[in-house]
């Protein structure tokens, strides 16, 4: 909830700050949240896969803006930055399922990850985190035509 929340804050002021104490969860049952922070309200969805190793959470300040993000244990952290990738392959195309993983392609462009189809820039703002054996994705589509 907090991650997906902290990707609308950043796009949203230009600013990342490592902020887990200025932003406060609301549980409102086990799919549904809120997230408070001085920026805002955030609307939470999240679901849990089977296994409880995968977390996907939709996040909106409104409905016109939505981060996208996911949480997932791996076995080793070894290949961490090859594992996020691929989570944010598998949702990116939950979520367009026109595209299939094999298609995106991420690039970093002075630092920052830029997903493309071809040589078409997908108008996609992405994250991807990695900690110990933890990995993370979020994106926002900044196209809504794009949306299912």
């Amino acid at each position: 909830m907090k991650e997906s929340a902290y990707k609308i804050v950043a796009k949203k002021t230009g600013v990342r700050l490592f902020m887990p104490k200025r932003l406060e969860t609301f549980i409102e049952n086990e799919y549904l949240g809120k997230v408070f922070s001085e920026w805002g309200i955030f609307y939470t969805c999240s679901l849990v896969d089977e296994e409880g190793g995968k977390i996907v959470t939709d996040a909106s300040e409104d409905r016109n803006v939505v981060t996208y993000s996911a949480v997932e244990s791996i076995d080793s952290e070894m290949y961490a930055s090859v594992e996020v990738r691929k989570l944010l392959q598998n949702t990116i195309c939950n979520k367009l399922t026109s595209l299939e993983p094999a298609m995106l392609e991420l690039k970093m462009q002075e630092g920052i990850p830029q997903v493309f189809v071809g040589r078409e820039k997908m108008p996609i703002c992405v994250s991807l985190s990695h900690h110990g054996r933890w990995i993370s994705c979020a994106f926002q589509l900044t196209d809504s035509k794009l949306e299912n």
